[in-house]
């Protein structure tokens, strides 16, 4: 066992995503790391206490170890347990409960109107003043009978407790519920996105975050909470200095693009978190502007911009060779797909884009922009995409409907090492991005094991390229289809000496260390 080094902590980070969200294959989870990593070297007397749900334990250690972190540097704080129903909700979502499928259509109303009731008594949607203590524990119990157990007894259960308050919830719920598992057993996504389900799963969540919050404000160590990014309004129940990361509140600028409720509610809840907010960080000095000064009207003295690190993959592949990482991917996670399975990737030419699949990302113009590379410039090579393009209606309409299924490759939960293999195999990096908070981590992750990139002009690469002049075909117009073709083009056919003249440019990032970026993190949050 290793001693725990217990020394006074002036800062901690604060983690309130939710269980269904994982870091493992985004540019926000690695940035944590580097930052992490950053913080560690610089503060190796103390540990770093590092706050989160209980849901969230798991997946954020898979997200350590993954980085080789030391868990002797950090202090892990979280709630207590795992709700009930969040475990259950997992389950449902990956569909492991295997009485779905063997239990008679006529018990399904019933074991779902009391799960129902037992979502609303543990989420406070039933006040005392309608139901006594007793009654709502016997309830409860029972809906988690209802749950487990045969539907037969939680029948009798129900007949014998026999309650007006339960009759009319059955009665108002009952139609509701059963749209619910249509929906579930036609498409597993409805149910975790249904209006219900969700209100009863944020009611929950706001609690817990509460709980930890209550956890937290006693830690007599800890002045200032570090929040990495600002979708987390439950940070208000911190007692201490709050410092939030604003990486971009990009709606501001695509308002149509993120016209949907899913994204109104996001930026419902990033106004929140920057009104309870003490200070800022964020990447560019296009965001601290345009975005959270002008908008939010914070003094500039309140917002520190601090650019990013350099990122080198090269390390990431020592060891086991690049070709093998590939294979072992393809082979772990793509064995039953009848065209991946077995596929050379480690052997094939083709251009990489490592992104979320989100409406600025600008995947459909790419696409567009390929579809000519490949059938009007006569270029023989295969577009790989790291996000899940085939959840997005219109991306994936447009891969069907020109036949590009066989072109383009749709891999996802990418881990750090098979996406720096993916890098060092591509022809090129193309990141045609709208918008970033910061200059695209796409450049230095991709030239550091030996592949050039072309990318948007965008705000917040003209800040650190002063004259594209410099770097010629390595820049386009985004909103060009004609641009993003001639750039990837050009560099398809000319690899060599596109390596070669953007050199200049790694070799500027290279002395910008995560050790510098995290000394940068700690003043600000300590100041």
């Amino acid at each position: 066992m290793h001693l725990r080094r217990c020394f006074l902590a002036k800062f901690g980070i604060y983690l309130g995503y939710a269980p269904e969200q994982k870091l493992n294959d985004q540019g926000l989870g690695r940035l944590l790391t580097f930052i992490l990593k950053g913080v560690i070297n610089n503060n190796t007397h103390s540990r770093i206490p590092i706050a989160m749900p209980k849901w969230y334990e798991d997946t954020f250690l898979e997200l350590i170890y993954e980085h080789d972190i030391d868990l002797d540097n950090i202090e892990i704080i979280t709630t207590d347990y795992i709700p009930l129903i969040f475990r259950i909700r997992e389950k449902l979502r990956e569909r492991k409960f295997g009485f779905f499928s063997r239990i008679k259509v006529k018990f399904l109303p019933v074991k779902f109107r009391l799960a129902n009731e037992f979502f609303n008594i543990i989420s406070g949607g039933w006040s005392f003043n309608k139901l006594i203590t007793i009654s709502a524990l016997i309830i409860s119990i029972s809906a988690i009978l209802g749950i487990l157990l045969m539907p037969v007894f939680i029948t009798a259960i129900l007949l014998f407790i026999g309650m007006k308050g339960v009759k009319r919830i059955t009665r108002r719920y009952h139609s509701t519920v059963l749209s619910l598992l249509a929906r579930y057993k036609s498409n597993g996504k409805d149910i975790k996105n249904d209006k219900l389900v969700q209100k009863i799963f944020e009611r929950i969540r706001d609690q817990e975050l509460f709980k930890l919050a209550q956890k937290l404000n006693s830690r007599q160590d800890i002045e200032n909470w570090f929040v990495p990014t600002l979708f987390w309004p439950e940070i208000k129940y911190l007692q201490g200095r709050k410092v939030v990361t604003v990486p971009d509140i990009v709606f501001y600028d695509f308002p149509v693009e993120f016209r949907d409720e899913y994204w109104i509610k996001a930026l419902d809840r990033v106004e929140n978190t920057m009104a309870t907010a003490d200070k800022f960080i964020c990447y560019s000095e296009y965001v601290k502007n345009n975005h959270i000064c002008k908008r939010f009207g914070v003094a500039s003295t309140d917002v520190d911009v601090i650019q990013h690190g350099h990122v080198d993959m090269s390390n990431l592949l020592t060891g086991t060779s690049s070709e093998e990482i590939l294979k072992s991917y393809i082979k772990e996670y793509y064995e039953s797909d009848d065209y991946l399975n077995g596929f050379p990737l480690h052997d094939c030419d083709y251009i990489l884009y490592a992104s979320q699949c989100r409406p600025h990302k600008n995947i459909l113009a790419l696409l567009k922009a390929y579809k000519i590379i490949l059938r009007e410039r006569f270029i023989p090579i295969k577009l790989v995409l790291t996000g899940r393009v085939y959840d997005d209606d219109i991306i994936a309409d447009f891969i069907d409907s020109n036949g590009l299924h066989c072109d383009v490759i749709s891999l996802t939960d990418v881990p750090t090492k098979v996406l720096a293999a993916l890098n060092k195999h591509a022809i090129c990096h193309v990141n045609p991005t709208l918008f970033e908070g910061g200059f695209p981590f796409t450049f230095s992750e991709a030239y550091s094991v030996g592949t050039p990139s072309v990318m948007s002009r965008i705000p917040m690469v003209k800040e650190i390229v002063k004259e594209y002049d410099d770097y010629p075909n390595m820049f386009f117009e985004p909103t060009s289809i004609a641009s993003i073709v001639d750039c990837v083009s050009w560099v398809i056919n000319n690899r060599d000496l596109a390596l070669e003249l953007q050199e200049p440019l790694y070799e500027n990032f290279k002395r910008r260390t995560w050790d510098i970026v995290a000394n940068e993190y700690i003043k600000s949050i300590e100041r």
